[in-house]
């Protein structure tokens, strides 16, 4: 019986009867053409076999070559005749399958394609032109047993599997991470009609090898989560600016593309816990992977988080919600230099990008938002409810649409590559790799980045170059960046490398419209306001208000009754913290340990939030004419009901601890640790108080290292009170503009005007003279390249007008659209064309 597993597919030569093996050749045709040779010990000869799981198939295997990405196919142009005119080919998101039938005198086989062929007939058949010499071979196709020489050939259909325990196993195919709920498919749940493994064979078709020949690399990504996949995009966008000054990048991602969009952008899961949720945090907990945690059992049942290994990371089901970090918080954590570059250009940058939306503002809302605001026990710690600031378009159903990902621009980067190149000549993206280490190159006193070490599935281990000055950018996450470094011989300071959480603490009540009619009109509300918690400490409060929010629901009898849930996201750190080490592996673990909390403190804030919660209920209650239904407070059957829920989200077995509840003595609800993502800080970056951090304020790896930035969660410095996905954006963004500056260096003088080209192609530039500046060069028919900028001197305070010409990409060379642009020239300022 054939089972799964790594091969060599080799038959007898008909003369000397040596093993001739298939081998993929790569690079001699489109498609690579199949051939049989001798053993070479080459991984061109391994292949691999994987059941088709189809049940009207069930003998039927796919075959592919030791990347996973080249499926063996036989192409024929002839799909009657016994003898057609074939090749054996490899080829990219093929649908070919095989059968391998025993030949009943022999312990050998007979290889079946249920592609154009008629499978039960004919079978694949090598050929041996003896007139031509005995080397000479060729593939064909012939009727079951018919090996008859013909015309100077010989024929054999006899093949056999040799196993090759060693061999290369494929990217994982996109399957979930852990079980979920009994009664719920453990299928992925597919985004749209198309599925990921095709796309991803269509469109990522770099290897790790081929990624290594193609260096070296200006700049080398690792992870493609809201850190890397926000960089990664822009980056991209900024070299088709630059002409000849592009800068060559390569993104490494360990997983495969399981998601096309926010998780939340297509078909997703209804009534799972019946309260019409997003159920952003079903897709996570089966999709995730979970950290190697050590330490005592009640610490370990409060871990909840994980990454997703998958292009776009943890950013295709997490980040909807995308409010700024408070300029108190900012000022606490961040330097003055960077808590300027946020709050005065790359929040809105990075909120642009994200296509953060507010919804439609109707007189109940406003009716609603100031009574809140007027209530005496808001304003005692200052409130300002207004709209949530969501990262999506906001419908009336409440529902949210158009959810940002970092996914979608990957991906559409990775479809747009010419039709006549495999990758993009200056942007390469490597999926189902695995950074290990940074590459050093030493010297003058320094370790500067040479390149990334990456494992394959295979388990070996790639060098993959930068060129000389060449910067590699880790965005792995909170756990796998430290690990890298920790790999690479990087001695973090006393007190990194731990991973922290904050407190989210929450509160969900049912309720009902007294006057029905008025729950259509008021529709579903999102709401925030930052809380004063008094001693420089702020928390940031949300209210989801018969909303299908992605808010805490909690349990529901019907979908239709309405909820209204209230959430503080807190500075407070939870109860325990991770240390990442590395194990005799070199694999990283977290040794768990508790932390001191100033529970005095604690207990007067979470008095503020519980005044809090109750004078906005009543409020909402007296505004909109509301009913809250009696609140169940018996522990027992509240207990079961969260064991259940948290089973169901793959959090933890049944049994398994005690899960978190509301008790009388309880009145919030907490979410565990990693419950939505926002693990941090164990890389963290230069804070205002100039003590020895791994990261300066910058991003860069300090001390005797060059060349190595970090970008993701792990750069926090502290703890803030709001969802870091924004923020974490918009130092991205920052980082990109950084390592490749989009306007040219240098301002004009105050009696120049300089035109800067970043449309990406030829321009033809027409400038006025109205100040008669003599000598001033050219001013009609000036060609300027895609990255390449051109002054005039003109004087101060005299505007000109700028003509543009855009090229016409349907003529061949530099021939223009006779039309132009008009566009204000303003001397001494720097006038980009876009």
């Amino acid at each position: 019986m054939i089972t799964e597993g790594n091969y060599r597919i080799f038959t007898l030569h008909p003369i000397d009867r040596s093993k001739l093996y298939l081998k993929v050749e790569l690079g001699s045709a489109e498609p690579p053409r199949v051939i049989a040779v001798p053993s070479d010990g080459n991984p061109e000869q391994h292949w691999r076999l994987t059941s088709s799981q189809d049940s009207d198939k069930p003998d039927f295997f796919w075959v592919t070559n030791v990347s996973n990405d080249l499926v063996l196919t036989l192409l024929s142009e002839d799909h009657i005749n016994p003898d057609p005119k074939s090749h054996l080919v490899c080829k990219i998101g093929s649908l070919a399958l095989w059968r391998f039938e025993k030949d009943p005198n022999s312990n050998q086989l007979r290889l079946f394609s249920d592609i154009g062929l008629q499978p039960e007939r004919f079978c694949v058949t090598i050929w041996f032109d003896l007139d031509a010499g005995s080397d000479s071979c060729a593939f064909t196709a012939r009727v079951r047993g018919e090996t008859s020489k013909r015309e100077g050939r010989v024929y054999n259909q006899l093949w056999a599997l040799e196993p090759v325990h060693d061999a290369p196993a494929p990217a994982p195919a996109p399957a979930p991470a852990q079980p979920i709920a009994s009664g719920v498919s453990n299928t992925p749940l597919s985004t749209d009609s198309i599925s990921p493994n095709e796309l991803q064979c269509k469109y990522f078709t770099l290897t790790a090898h081929a990624a290594r020949d193609a260096g070296p690399y200006d700049i080398i990504i690792v992870g493609t989560g809201i850190g890397g996949g926000v960089l990664a995009g822009d980056l991209f966008d900024t070299n088709s600016k630059l002409g000849d000054g592009a800068k060559r990048i390569l993104v490494i991602e360990r997983g495969s593309l399981v998601f096309h969009s926010y998780c939340l952008n297509s078909a997703k899961p209804g009534g799972v816990q019946k309260d019409r949720g997003h159920q952003n945090g079903l897709f996570f907990s089966t999709f995730r992977s979970k950290y190697n945690v050590d330490g005592p059992g009640n610490a370990l049942d409060d871990w909840r988080g994980g990454p997703m290994y998958c292009l776009g990371g943890r950013s295709t089901t997490w980040g909807l919600y995308a409010p700024r970090i408070h300029d108190t918080t900012l000022q606490t954590y961040f330097t003055p230099a960077v808590c300027t570059a946020l709050t005065t250009e790359f929040y809105e940058k990075a909120e642009r990008l994200m296509n953060l939306a507010l919804p439609n503002t109707k007189t109940i809302h406003q009716h609603v938002i100031e009574r809140l605001n007027m209530d005496p026990e808001g304003r005692k710690v200052n409130v300002q409810w207004q709209w949530g600031r969501t990262a999506s378009e906001v419908r009336p159903a409440g529902s949210s649409k158009g959810a940002f990902s970092t996914t979608e621009k990957l991906l559409e980067i990775a479809m747009s590559k010419p039709d006549d190149q495999a990758e993009h000549e200056n942007f390469k993206i490597l999926l189902g790799v695995e950074a290990r280490e940074i590459v050093w190159k030493e010297g003058g006193g320094f370790k500067r980045a040479g390149g990334v070490r990456v494992k394959t599935a295979s388990g070996d281990e790639i060098d993959i170059q930068v060129v000389g000055g060449g910067k590699v950018v880790l965005c792995a996450g909170s756990v796998a960046t430290p690990a890298i470094l920790l790999r690479s011989g990087v001695d973090l300071p006393e007190g990194s490398a731990i991973l922290r959480d904050h407190e989210i603490l929450y509160k969900v009540r049912s309720f009902r419209y007294k006057v029905p009619s008025v729950r259509a009109e008021v529709g579903p509300m999102k709401l925030q306001t930052y809380v004063d918690l008094g001693e420089n400490n702020v928390a940031l409060a949300n209210i989801c208000l018969d909303s299908s929010g992605f808010l805490p629901r909690g349990k529901g009898a019907n979908d239709d009754i309405p909820r209204f849930a209230i959430t503080f996201t807190t500075k407070t750190p939870l109860e325990w913290q991770g240390e990442v080490q590395l194990d005799n592996a070199r694999e990283p673990v977290l040794k768990i340990s508790k932390q001191s909390r100033a529970e005095t403190q604690r207990n007067r804030e979470l008095a503020i939030m519980e005044r809090l919660t109750k004078a906005a209920m009543k409020t909402v209650q007296e505004t909109l004419k509301v009913e809250f239904f009696d609140e169940r407070l018996d522990e027992a059957d509240e207990a079961e009901v969260q064991a259940k829920i948290d089973h169901n989200r793959g959090w933890r077995s049944p049994g398994n601890g005690r899960p978190t509840v509301t008790t009388r003595k309880q009145f919030f609800q907490r979410m565990g640790m990693g419950a939505v993502g926002h693990e941090m800080g164990t890389v963290p970056m230069a804070g205002p108080n100039e003590e020895m951090t791994p990261v300066d304020e910058d991003l860069r790896l300090s001390g005797a290292f060059k060349g190595v930035y970090v970008c993701d969660l792990s750069v926090f410095p502290g703890l803030p009170e709001a969802n870091p996905s924004l923020t974490l954006a918009a130092l991205s963004i920052r980082l990109s503009r950084s390592l490749l500056p989009r306007l040219t260096p240098g301002g004009p003088t105050p009696n120049e005007l300089k035109v800067v080209n970043h449309s990406g192609d030829t321009i033809e530039v027409w400038v006025s003279n109205r100040a008669k500046v003599i000598g001033s060069g050219q001013n009609k028919n000036v060609k300027i390249g895609p990255g390449e900028h051109k002054s005039w001197a003109r004087r101060k305070g005299i505007h000109e007008a700028v003509f543009v010409f855009r090229r016409n990409p349907r003529e061949r060379g530099e021939v223009f659209f006779p039309a132009h642009e008009l566009l204000l020239g303003v001397p001494g300022s720097l006038l980009p064309i876009m």
